[in-house]
């Protein structure tokens, strides 16, 4: 029996769970409308793609492990499925952190200032290299976890309460198995590079271009404070900050929640697997949300669609 907190716990995740594909969903197929409709390629509407069908797979992967973990179901295919979901897992989490590290760079970029001959070809090209780029470190995503494809089910030569559970829907006993790499694949390295490419090369970047952006929108704010025509370009420069600001938050409290529970799980007292997935079912709601509300014409159509968009035409007729 799960206790009261695990059962909270996982009714939270299961509803971020739902929110965010419910979200991502919108913002993906808004942002692909809007693209269609225009008949133009926008960097900013392709990252927002990007980050919105990874989060999709990110939140589907995390509920079939969230029913996995729940036992609310047992099949003997769990050899060839779970694999796949791991692959799914990581492939789409990476590319997710990736598109908002480029979203990061993309912004920052734009909006600051050098008088470099390198950084003004680069501000005139920055929507040709981070579409590259974005689609390159997305490719490298799904290529670089292709290894987990090939993991081998271990099955307990003996069944015992920690890989034998009661499925909860059928009441048949179902055997958990272990997964693990072949023999000959070099574990270790491979572990070093994806976790390379998961938090610190990321991270990096998104630190580095948001804490300039901070910097330069800071002293553009002082120099402009004489200026009114500037007020309404420097709160949208402070949206932009305080969004990218909120982006990296959010990216720092999951990779560092999600560590935490790989330490733990070497110890004795483990962190409950509840925590994880409302972990991931987090980060996939509030990014999400992050991305409409910063976003005009995300916000237009959002509007246009619930009650305050229905008030507000009623109020200008």
């Amino acid at each position: 029996m799960q206790s009261t907190g695990a059962i909270i716990l996982t009714f939270i995740s299961g509803a971020l769970l739902v929110f965010g594909v419910l979200w991502n969903l919108f913002n993906l197929v808004m942002t692909v409308h809007l693209q269609r409709k225009s008949k133009s390629y926008q960097t900013l509407e392709f990252i927002i793609s990007c980050t919105s069908l990874s989060n999709i797979l990110l939140d589907f992967s995390t509920c079939f492990l969230y029913f996995y973990e729940f036992k609310i179901y047992c099949t003997t295919e769990k050899g060839r499925v779970m694999p796949v979901v791991y692959f799914i897992l990581f492939s789409a989490s990476a590319s997710s952190f990736w598109s908002i590290a480029w979203l990061c760079v993309f912004y920052c970029v734009k909006i600051i200032s050098l008088p470099a001959a390198l950084f003004i070809k680069l501000k005139r090209n920055i929507s040709l290299v981070v579409n590259r780029a974005l689609i390159l470190s997305v490719f490298f995503c799904f290529v670089l976890f292709c290894p987990f494809l090939y993991l081998i089910p271990i099955m307990p030569a003996n069944a015992t309460a920690n890989n034998t559970y009661i499925n909860n829907t059928l009441g048949t006993p179902c055997t958990k198995p272990a997964f693990d790499f072949p023999e000959k694949f070099a574990r270790d390295l491979y572990f070093f590079i994806f976790v390379l490419f998961l938090c610190p090369i990321p991270l990096i970047i998104m630190v580095t271009t948001s804490s300039q952006l901070v910097v330069h929108i800071y002293k553009h704010t002082q120099q402009m404070k004489r200026n009114q025509n500037e007020f309404q370009s420097r709160n949208s420069y402070l949206l932009i900050c305080k969004m990218i600001i909120s982006l990296v938050v959010v990216y720092l409290f999951t990779i560092t929640l999600v560590f935490v529970y790989l330490l733990t799980q070497a110890k004795d007292e483990k962190m409950s697997t509840e925590f994880l997935f409302l972990d991931m079912a987090f980060y996939c709601a509030a990014t999400g949300v992050l991305l409409t509300t910063t976003n005009k014409n995300l916000k237009e159509k959002l509007m246009s669609v619930s009650c305050c968009g229905k008030i507000q035409q009623q109020s200008e007729a």
